[in-house]
């Protein structure tokens, strides 16, 4: 049989770097920081590695305790992280399964080096991988996160609702479209190659996607970034969901389909199925745990492939539009994203 979902850098877990960077002078500033705090000696400093990695994020000890450490970009207002703080407060007091802000001098966030940084309690889990029950815990678990998402008060400082199908997102499509020809010269030899490949059916879903109306409607806050990378997972249970910073106002369609086909495909890869009967099965398994806790995704579940899709797009054109201007930061997905627009089809139609 056809071999039709093939693992990414999304399939590869996550290590941290045994180097030590404590010595460096930026990371020399926070062990001066902690024990000007009395929170004790600061042991070492380790990053996160590989293709996936986020260098604003550290794993430190400090005496016996182990903590993970998030330097907040720099694009963020104080105020802006504040908020996202609060946010993560606010869900982990409802019960749900996200970070646990540690605090010093009773503050969620401190200052060293005009960058701004908040410690969080380590949680010794693995991402999520898809194997033996994995998919059915996270459906559940995840359906429960997106109920309490329903009740959260509104955040002024939360993104407001994603935009999908605007004149933005045509004018880059435009643009790229008119380049068809130097497409290698915008993106390179072998990823201007496979956009050309893909440009047509890029084209099509959207012209399609772009014309669909009366959806139904599940406005809410929603965390439209759960990939692999950001769900652990320990003895085959979910325990926590990562990036917070992920949420924004939007119908939780978007962000339900786009969920699955990354967490469908990232079990279909790592089980190796090949019969399609059985694919649909991993999707039918993800929709029907979900629903013990969040019942409306069986009415947004008929539009998975349009709003996956549109999820899709919504990143491929961001990435098109930042190329168009030199900008090469998310390259390394682009691929992976046009791959999505097969993959949704499998899944969803």
């Amino acid at each position: 049989m056809k071999n039709f979902f093939k693992k990414d850098i999304f399939s590869q877990e996550i290590i941290w770097s045994k180097k030590n960077l404590i010595k460096q002078k930026k990371f020399f500033l926070l062990k001066c920081f902690f024990e000007k705090k009395k929170f004790c000696k600061l042991t070492y400093i380790r990053q996160r590695a590989g293709l996936e990695s986020n260098s604003q994020n550290f794993k430190i000890k400090i005496k016996n305790n182990v903590y993970f450490l998030k330097r907040w970009s720099r694009n963020l207002t104080s105020q802006k992280i504040d908020s996202i703080l609060k946010f993560n407060q606010d869900l982990y007091d409802m019960g749900s399964l996200v970070p646990k802000i540690i605090k010093i001098d009773r503050c969620t966030k401190f200052q060293v080096a005009k960058d701004y940084w908040t410690l969080y309690g380590f949680i010794d889990a693995n991402h999520y991988s898809g194997s033996n029950n994995e998919i059915s815990n996270l459906a559940i678990e995840m359906g429960k996160f997106f109920k309490i998402l329903k009740k959260v008060n509104k955040n002024k400082e939360l993104k407001n609702e994603l935009k999908y199908y605007d004149l933005k997102s045509k004018d880059t499509l435009i643009k790229i479209r008119k380049n068809k020809k130097n497409l290698e010269s915008i993106f390179g030899t072998k990823l201007g190659q496979q956009v050309r490949n893909n440009l047509k059916l890029i084209e099509t879903i959207y012209l399609l996607n772009s014309k669909k109306n009366n959806l139904p409607k599940a406005y809410q806050v929603a965390h439209f970034d759960l990939h692999p990378h950001n769900i652990l997972v320990k003895n085959q249970k979910v325990v926590t969901f990562l990036d917070v910073e992920s949420c924004a106002r939007m119908n939780a369609g978007y962000a339900l389909a786009f969920s699955c086909l990354k967490i469908c495909k990232q079990t279909i890869c790592e089980k190796k199925i090949k019969d399609l009967k059985k694919i649909k099965e991993q999707v039918e398994i993800f929709r029907s745990n979900i629903s013990k806790s969040y019942p409306k995704i069986n009415t947004l579940f008929p539009h998975f492939f349009y709003f996956s899709t549109s999820e899709v797009l919504r990143r491929i054109l961001i990435i098109f539009e930042q190329n168009l201007i030199g900008i090469k930061t998310w390259n390394k997905v682009l691929k992976i994203q046009m791959d999505h627009l097969s993959e949704a089809n499998l899944l969803f139609k």
